[in-house]
């Protein structure tokens, strides 16, 4: 996957000024990079249409159907007010969230932030109807049996749903009908593997706008600190999420345990912890308080 600069001139835009705390500012000066974003994004997404051998055209339609609904549906509120985020609209909200995809896939695909991962933008039916954003997947002998992390991207504070359905899927989990993340169009870089994939830990990513706004403005996208950002989220939230499942549903340990090694490796070897304490990098503060506090339903 490549992903080349979006919007020359609301970069211009971003260079020119300091950091703003009204949420609108921020906003307004990422916003025009949405339409470049989106072009990439769509072009990465995994396509139903190239897993016709799999499954009936019923099936794959169907699919389509429910995605084009769901458009609709948000469409037709999408300039009702966010008040949660400011004055912003629904609509903005969903540009911006997909602005941010866009920086977590380039950063780890292109950027490198993660050794060993490449991310695949999942497709819409997946994304829209399953609630996964992408997959990471981890290097086929780095990690023996494990697919990667479901992952969810957000820049909003309030996080409440992404973390109740995590932990709903380890209360459920059965190995059957619950499995925890389910991706039913997929396709392996590592392996060659095409079809659904399950079985898979979500995991939420989230970053708020200042940090999207200086991963914009940034030079070095390769050294950006948001990489230990993410690196950390991931890694506290799998921790946290694996002793959960441990006392309440152990039949679930295996996919966390797995994914949990890799990553705790990769933290130590980058020494992500000292960086970020080093970095005295504030502007995801709000965020780190939210994650923790939501991260309080599983104790």
């Amino acid at each position: 996957m490549s992903f080349g600069n979006p919007e020359n001139s609301a970069m211009y835009n971003l260079d020119r000024r300091n950091r703003a705390d009204n949420i609108e500012d921020t906003a307004k000066l990422l916003l025009p990079l949405h339409a470049a974003c989106a072009r990439q994004l769509e072009k990465a997404a995994i396509k139903p249409h190239d897993f016709e051998d799999l499954y009936s055209r019923k099936s794959i339609l169907d699919d389509e159907e429910y995605v084009e609904k769901r458009k609709r549906e948000f469409e037709a509120g999408s300039h009702e007010k966010m008040s949660s985020h400011g004055e912003l609209t629904k609509g903005e909200v969903k540009k911006l969230s997909e602005i941010l995809e866009y920086q977590i896939i380039k950063g780890i695909n292109v950027d490198g932030w993660i050794p060993y991962v490449t991310v695949m933008k999942t497709a819409e039916a997946d994304d829209i109807g399953r609630g996964v954003d992408a997959v990471l997947e981890f290097a086929k002998d780095a990690v023996s049996g494990q697919a990667g992390l479901s992952i969810d991207v957000s820049f909003s504070h309030d996080l409440g749903s992404k973390f109740r359905k995590i932990k709903n899927d380890i209360d459920q989990y059965d190995g059957d009908h619950n499995r925890l993340a389910v991706v039913k169009y997929f396709k392996s870089k590592q392996s060659g593997f095409r079809g659904e994939l399950s079985g898979i830990p979500r995991v939420v990513i989230a970053l708020d706008l200042g940090v999207m706004e200086d991963i914009a403005k940034s030079k070095d996208g390769k050294n950006h600190i948001a990489k230990h950002i993410v690196i950390s989220e991931i890694t506290q939230q799998l921790q946290v999420f694996r002793s959960y499942a441990e006392k309440v549903n152990p039949s679930c340990v295996n996919a966390f345990d797995r994914a949990l090694r890799f990553m705790t490796v990769i933290q130590t070897h980058l020494q992500t912890e000292q960086t970020l304490d080093q970095s005295e990098y504030l502007k995801n503060r709000k965020i780190n308080e939210a994650i923790g506090r939501n991260l309080e339903m599983f104790k």
